[in-house]
């Protein structure tokens, strides 16, 4: 019997101890039905109470499973706003706050070597190269809506990618030049103009941040090494500069950007890179997944294989990325560009990032994937250039990764009369 039961019988029989002489006497009627009418009513009223009491519990519980669902991991991450590949944004236990500055370093470094690459290197034997690269990261909050970000990189070394430059499968996405380099690769303002719906960026960007993004293939320091499983190389992203990016958030589960960029400060009102993408945000069977579909528009003369005229170039592509279990995510890319300026005509790339809990190793994490780069037929060799990559992620404490890495590419330069060319690697990552 609950505490309201109790208390709403008490009342009654109280009451009927002092009304039952009067009811009695008025209306001569047996006290024995008199108590059997208000025993009923007792049940009753009990009843109502105790029925309420479960509708009051059924209630509380759906309203917690409703929180657990709005604070589950997948629901975050579908509701996240857009994360991109820097220390501060992609990984919450790196960095330090330092008064309202929140910093951020890391340290890559790369070894790499060629097996059977003679026949594309020109080189009499195998080659064993390295390079390395530094981040350093510096956020501030600009007022209640903005907040300004700066990204100083340094390194050095060209690692394979000077011996084998005539892949379209670039091996090192890291590698920088082969003189020692200290930069500020990125400086923004970003506003939010519209809280938690609409967002404007400018400054010195990196379009990728923004654009043909990818949760498990698309930072060279933590996932694959190889150019074509970070960013599409069906894409002409321009180089660091000035550009601004627009991105609204209409709903929980979709974003809508647009972004321009350019590699030069000179003549700002010619030619730039333009780009627009559209990107779903859904829970398939509870876990979340990634849609993203751009199209683009690149000003820049290019020569027309066609007609030896100067042209425009343009393409469009997507990436997807999907959690299958708790353990397994699987991504796809596709991309096409203008047949009429560009070498590559399509290009894409599939595979899966695997985490270590599966096998009692958390913080470890494994990847495979296959690319291919389709060449267009006015270039010769045209044959279809293929990748296998693989790494496996060993994380041996909280600030330190060492990452085995090999990669198999065939037909590499396009063509078929070159041998497999085979890169065993080995990176290190250090973060602060």
């Amino acid at each position: 019997m609950t505490t309201w039961s109790r208390k709403i019988q008490a009342l009654l029989l109280t009451a009927l101890v002092t009304a039952l002489p009067t009811s009695a006497a008025a209306q001569d009627v047996p006290i024995e039905q008199e108590l059997r009418d208000l025993k009923q009513m007792v049940i009753e009223l009990q009843q109502v109470v105790e029925q309420q009491s479960e509708q009051m519990k059924e209630q509380q519980l759906l309203i917690e499973e409703m929180r657990e669902q709005m604070h589950s991991p997948e629901t975050a991450a579908r509701l996240a706003p857009h994360i991109d590949k820097h220390l501060l944004h992609e990984r919450a236990d790196i960095g330090k706050q330092l008064g309202d500055l929140s910093v951020a370093a890391a340290l890559t470094g790369i070894v790499q070597g060629s097996i059977d690459a003679e026949d594309l290197s020109g080189e009499k034997s195998d080659t064993i190269d390295g390079s390395w690269s530094a981040d350093f990261e510096i956020e501030s909050p600009i007022g209640e809506r903005g907040h300004a970000f700066i990204l100083i990189e340094a390194g050095q070394g060209e690692g394979l990618t000077d011996e084998l430059a005539l892949l379209y499968h670039n091996v090192n996405d890291d590698a920088l030049d082969s003189e020692s380099r200290l930069e500020i690769s990125e400086a923004w303002y970003q506003h939010s103009v519209i809280p938690e719906r609409l967002t404007l960026v400018a400054g010195k960007l990196d379009m990728t941040n923004y654009f043909d993004t990818n949760e498990v293939a698309n930072d060279e320091r933590y996932e694959f090494l190889n150019s074509a499983l970070v960013n599409s190389i069906a894409v002409e992203f321009p180089d660091n500069g000035p550009g601004a990016v627009a991105t609204a958030y209409p709903a929980d589960w979709v974003e809508m950007a647009a972004g321009w960029g350019k590699s030069e400060w000179e003549d700002l009102d010619r030619d730039g890179f333009g780009i627009a993408q559209l990107h779903f945000k859904p829970l398939l069977l509870g876990r979340p997944g990634n849609y993203r579909f751009y199209a683009w528009l690149n000003h820049s003369d290019k020569p027309d294989f066609s007609s030896g005229n100067s042209d425009d170039g343009w393409g469009a592509g997507i990436s997807f990325d999907q959690a299958i279990t708790d353990y397994l995510t699987a991504f796809l890319r596709f991309g096409f560009e203008d047949d009429d300026v560009y070498e590559v005509e399509k290009a894409w790339s599939a595979g899966f990032e695997l985490a270590g809990q599966k096998w009692g190793r958390e913080g470890d994490v494994a990847g495979v994937a296959l690319a291919q780069a389709l060449i267009n037929d006015d270039v010769e060799p045209d044959d279809t250039e293929t990748l296998v990559e693989a790494y496996y992620s060993i994380a041996l404490n909280e600030w330190l990764r060492l990452s085995p890495d090999i990669q198999l590419i065939s037909n590499p330069g396009g063509n078929d009369d070159n041998d497999t060319i085979i890169i065993l690697g080995t990176r290190a990552q250090v973060d602060f």
